[in-house]
């Protein structure tokens, strides 16, 4: 999942998984529920996620205009009130309440 960055694909389900996977969509959805202990897609969400932080972490030192819409198809949402949804869930803030902090110069002490 991680390697191959299959949660970009914003069309991705368990059958879809299974069959780049090779692993039987059965196996691989009680895999997640007994090991990872969460339902495929919130498994997908969290990875998408984490990508776009570190996406965000990687653009936050640019001072043009930051598109959240590109991040979000990027990321392997297709909507940005999806990305929007499950980035908050996840943080506990907004894409740009996140970007803001990262963009907040850092004190040296």
């Amino acid at each position: 999942m991680r390697r191959d960055l299959y949660f970009t694909d914003c069309d991705l389900n368990l059958d879809k998984l299974a069959n780049l996977t090779g692993i039987n969509k059965y196996h691989l959805s009680e895999t997640l529920n007994s090991f990872a202990g969460k339902p495929f897609y919130q498994y997908v969400n969290e990875y998408r996620i984490a990508y776009a932080l570190k996406e965000m972490e990687i653009i936050s030192g640019q001072s043009e205009e930051f598109n959240f819409l590109s991040l979000a198809y990027k990321s392997g949402f297709k909507a940005k009130s999806s990305f929007n949804r499950y980035f908050k869930e996840i943080t506990g803030f907004t894409p740009s309440e996140h970007l803001k902090i990262l963009r907040q110069p850092k004190i040296i002490v």
